[in-house]
């Protein structure tokens, strides 16, 4: 089986992006593991809300939605919140985490998104900064044995060439894969409603529910899926099956969960 890591700035972030992926891919036996780049402690509009206090509350919600999602771990790197930035130093500590637990796919924010596309959203420079980091760590510095020595020499972590990256809040023209969550969307729901302090009204009321169902759908109608419920993502294949030789291609075959281009089910 596989591993993946969903890489993302904050709490609750890859839950609206890949948590009907994570929990399918939990189900059929791979490791899915997140690795919060912050805890989210700029995440309230209190100014007297202490923001230890803040990271403890979200670093335990997205716990309990790892839980709800079946993941293998949450980790948290404790960068500030709001501060992010594309650099060596956040580079190394996803390449660590990349080596650590030899990634076979990388889920990462698309960085090159600045509005979506019905121009009703900024997206968070954290974001940005988030998938740039990520996209640098997948390709090429994990696997160059080259790029951050002292990870090898000190720490023991061998050179480990990340196979695959999905991009998630990516737009509608870059989507070239889908997964089918039909069978996945209330946990979705359920793991994006464990952000109490970030959504528990909005889930409280039902337009969580409401609008989660509505995005999956769209995803699958507007790309003619055949299934009812859909995430979508652009995947770049950095280690292609064309370069694997027919045996190994066989073994990979057997342990990749879906085809270019097209979802489970």
């Amino acid at each position: 089986m596989s591993v993946y890591l969903v890489v993302a700035a904050h709490p609750d972030d890859p839950d609206f992006g890949v948590a009907g992926t994570a929990a399918r891919l939990a189900r059929d036996g791979h490791a899915v593991h997140y690795l919060m780049l912050t805890s989210g402690d700029a995440g309230s509009e209190d100014p007297s809300q202490s923001a230890e206090e803040l990271m403890r509350i979200r670093e335990a919600e997205q716990e309990a939605s790892g839980r709800i999602l079946g993941l293998s771990s949450v980790r948290f790197l404790r960068f500030p919140d709001g501060e992010l930035q594309p650099d060596l130093e956040l580079r190394k500590a996803i390449v660590r985490v990349m080596r650590q637990l030899r990634v076979d796919v990388a889920l990462c924010q698309d960085p090159r998104s600045l509005v979506d596309e019905d121009s009703t959203y900024l997206n968070h420079p954290d974001h940005r900064a988030a998938g740039q980091a990520a996209l640098d760590a997948a390709f090429p510095a994990a696997g160059n044995p080259r790029a951050f020595r002292d990870l090898l020499f000190e720490e023991g972590l061998k050179a480990h060439k990340v196979k695959e990256v999905w991009l998630y809040f990516t737009g509608h023209p870059h989507v070239n894969h889908f997964v089918d969550i039909t069978e996945t969307l209330d946990q979705k729901i359920a793991a994006l409603a464990a952000h109490e302090s970030q959504i528990g009204d909005w889930a409280r009321s039902g337009g969580l529910r409401r609008e989660m169902t509505k995005w999956a759908e769209d995803t699958a109608t507007r790309h003619n899926l055949p299934f009812k419920y859909a995430e979508g993502f652009q995947r770049v294949v950095l280690e292609g099956e064309q370069e694997q030789s027919p045996e190994a291609a066989a073994v990979e075959a057997q342990t990749t969960p879906f085809p270019p281009g097209r979802g489970p089910g």
